[in-house]
């Protein structure tokens, strides 16, 4: 489920350090960090989930504000046109 969050920095730190993405596909790591305004997962790790559900390069720019609105609704998209066990295969 995707949902919108707001973590203090004290919050993220904690569920960063729970490793939360290890045995999560691409979409599912999405639907935490693409709509989370800080950063709770190595970066490295976030850039190619997004890059691997869109089927497409995605320049590190595009993960920043204003650009980053555009990537959520290109995700939501995607996930709304696309059927539930091809996108969560992986």
């Amino acid at each position: 489920m995707i949902q919108k969050t707001h973590m203090s920095q004290e919050e993220a730190v904690k569920f960063a350090a729970t490793q939360w993405w290890v045995g999560k596909n691409a979409a599912e790591i999405l639907d935490v960090q693409l709509f989370e305004d800080r950063l709770v997962m190595p970066f490295e790790l976030y850039h190619e989930a997004v890059e691997e559900v869109l089927g497409r390069p995605v320049q590190t720019i595009e993960l920043a504000d204003p650009f980053l609105t555009v990537l959520q609704h290109e995700y939501i998209t995607k996930m709304l046109n696309t059927p539930h066990d091809d996108m969560r295969m992986g």
